[in-house]
């Protein structure tokens, strides 16, 4: 069943669009995608003013436990390198 989304009038787009609540666009989000398998393993949502540092943590945690001895490669884009982090990093073993 599909959704005929090429019959609706610009009243009708404009009536459910101020339904939408703006403060679901105040989030952060943050995740682990295991790329062999082609899924997400871990994923955050949290308010906009938390830490992406904060979100990865708990990304970790949760994703060291469902591995427990595999070896896994973690990659981040820029901004997460810090002493802290890199000490949680080695505390975890990885």
């Amino acid at each position: 069943m599909g959704l005929n989304i090429d019959n609706f009038s610009r009243q009708a787009f404009c009536q459910a669009r101020m339904k939408f609540n703006p403060e679901i666009f105040k989030t952060i989000s943050g995740g682990i995608y295991d790329c062999l398998n082609n899924m997400m393993i871990d994923f955050q949502i949290a308010p906009y003013k938390t830490s992406e540092k904060e979100l990865a943590y708990k990304n970790i945690e949760k994703a060291l436990k469902l591995f427990k001895n595999d070896e896994i490669i973690l990659i981040f884009d820029r901004g997460y390198p810090s002493i802290e982090f890199f000490q949680f990093l080695t505390e975890k073993k990885h």
